[in-house]
């Protein structure tokens, strides 16, 4: 996710923490391929974590649909 959002800052200007980003990719990898974690994914990861990371995915979309309707 950090990747992608520096490709796409080279285009339009972001204003997202890359530290909130980065954990993103944890939940990418053990939903992809649930043998990589201790439990299920609907196990491990709790509601808490996955309303964070729905309001971070949301706030990049919201930034960078921003940014192509005024660039």
């Amino acid at each position: 996710m950090v990747k992608l959002y520096r490709k796409a800052g080279e285009y339009v200007e972001l204003n997202i923490s890359q530290a909130r980003l980065a954990g993103l990719s944890a939940y990418y990898t053990q939903a992809r391929y649930p043998n990589t974690g201790i439990e299920r994914p609907s196990i491990e990861i709790t509601r808490e974590q996955a309303e964070e990371a729905v309001m971070v995915v949301e706030e990049v979309i919201n930034e960078v649909s921003k940014a192509i309707r005024d660039p």
